[in-house]
C-alpha cells in the first residue's frame, strides 16, 4: 500500500538574490584562477569568455527564472506524486534521485535523467513569502528518501 499526505503541496518558485551572488562570486573567483594560469592570452580570454557565458546562462535559468526552460511552480499531489512545470507551461513528473540536497537553508532536487539530456535541478532557497510551503516539502523530500531505502533495502 501506497502512503498518502495529508494535503498536496503547492510552491511558486522565485527568483533568488542569494543564488545569483552565488554564482556571481563563483564566476569571479573561476576567472580570477584562469587569469593566474600559465597560458597565452587567447586560451586565458576564451576560457573566460566561456566561464561568462555560462554563468550569465545559469543566472538567467536558475537565479532569475527567466527562461523558458526554467522552473515555475513545484507540486506533490496526496497520491506523493511530484510535479514541476516549467514557464513554457510544460509540465514534467520527474523520479527524484537520492542525490538530492536537504537542508534548511537549500533544497537541491536532482532528477533522474531520461534520454541524452536531462531535466535541469530545482534549487530552493528558504524565504519569508513560502517558508511553510517549503517546509512541508522537506519534510516529505526526507520521507520519500527514507520510503526509497526502505524498498531498497527490501
Amino acid at each position: 500500500m501506497k502512503p498518502r499526505l495529508m494535503q498536496a503541496i503547492a510552491l511558486e518558485l522565485q527568483p533568488s538574490k542569494l543564488l545569483l551572488g552565488l554564482l556571481c562570486a563563483i564566476s569571479i573567483a573561476s576567472c580570477a584562477i584562469l587569469a593566474q594560469l600559465p597560458l597565452t592570452l587567447v586560451i586565458k580570454l576564451a576560457l573566460v569568455g566561456l566561464v561568462l557565458l555560462s554563468t550569465v546562462y545559469f543566472i538567467w535559468r536558475d537565479a532569475l527564472l527567466r527562461l523558458p526552460s526554467s522552473w515555475k511552480k513545484l507540486e506533490v499531489n496526496a497520491q506523493g506524486a511530484l510535479k514541476l512545470i516549467n514557464k513554457k507551461g510544460q509540465i514534467f513528473e520527474p523520479k527524484l534521485v537520492a542525490s538530492s540536497l536537504i537542508h534548511s537553508v537549500v533544497t537541491i532536487l536532482n532528477f533522474e535523467r531520461s534520454g541524452l539530456l536531462g531535466l535541469p535541478p530545482a534549487i530552493l532557497f528558504t524565504s519569508q513569502e513560502n517558508q511553510e510551503e517549503l517546509r512541508k516539502l522537506r519534510v516529505w523530500l526526507r520521507w520519500w528518501k527514507q520510503h526509497q531505502d526502505d524498498l531498497s533495502d527490501a
